[in-house]
């Protein structure tokens, strides 16, 4: 697949930051599935992905990473490779996806010139240098959010971007993955509301302290 392709299949499953150009339409073909609204309001038919990509998961700390492989082999993407440090993590994305092959390591995907998009949610500040590293093997990134948790990441990124012209992009599943907030998002493009000069989430998470695992709690992670 050549790169302008891959790139609109990149825009076309929803990926944030690129999200303002691309249509409702194509939109609702990565997303069709997504969120937990009444099927009745929102049904819509199924569209035939109309791209094929190979990709793979690199990184599997946080549960995002099953939402973004679901949007991506929603929008034509085969899931080739994964590699996590955890083997409890591998045999659970390994059931819900079925027997993906198993990376040793990091490289052995880096390496591999058929991969065209690596997806990550390692713990937060590994996101970013897991992406510049993508970046630089000659793939594009799709990151959980957050995929920079500090001002110096963020210079190494836009200098990597710049350099390799490869795209870094984050996956906000409240606004991507909810058919309430994608709907939402056509309202806005048709102009039914007026001119949206601002948005905001402010919805609280749990703390759920006794499951989260401990980054999550350490303010440099």
């Amino acid at each position: 697949m050549n790169g302008p392709t891959r790139r609109d299949f990149v825009q076309v499953a929803g990926v944030a930051g690129m999200f303002s150009g691309v249509p409702a339409a194509a939109m609702a073909q990565a997303l069709s599935g997504a969120g937990t609204v009444d099927e009745a309001n929102t049904s819509r038919p199924e569209i035939a992905p109309t791209h094929h990509i190979r990709f793979a998961a690199i990184g599997l700390d946080h549960a995002h990473i099953y939402g973004m492989t679901r949007a991506i082999m929603r929008g034509g993407g085969e899931l080739a490779w994964v590699y996590a440090r955890d083997p409890a993590q591998l045999a659970q994305y390994r059931q819900e996806f079925g027997d993906v092959k198993l990376a040793s390591s990091e490289d052995e995907i880096l390496a591999d010139k058929s991969i065209q998009l690596v997806l990550g949610a390692p713990i937060p500040d590994l996101r970013a240098p897991l992406g510049i590293r993508v970046m630089k093997a000659g793939k594009d990134y799709l990151s959980d959010k957050p995929g920079i948790t500090s001002l110096e990441q963020l210079a190494d990124v836009r200098a990597t971007i710049q350099a390799t012209r490869r795209k870094f992009a984050l996956m906000y599943s409240e606004r991507l993955e909810v058919r309430a907030a994608v709907h939402a998002g056509e309202l806005v493009q048709q102009g039914a509301i007026g001119k949206v000069i601002q948005t905001v989430n402010l919805a609280p998470h749990r703390m759920s302290i006794p499951t989260r695992p401990q980054w999550f709690f350490d303010k440099a992670r």
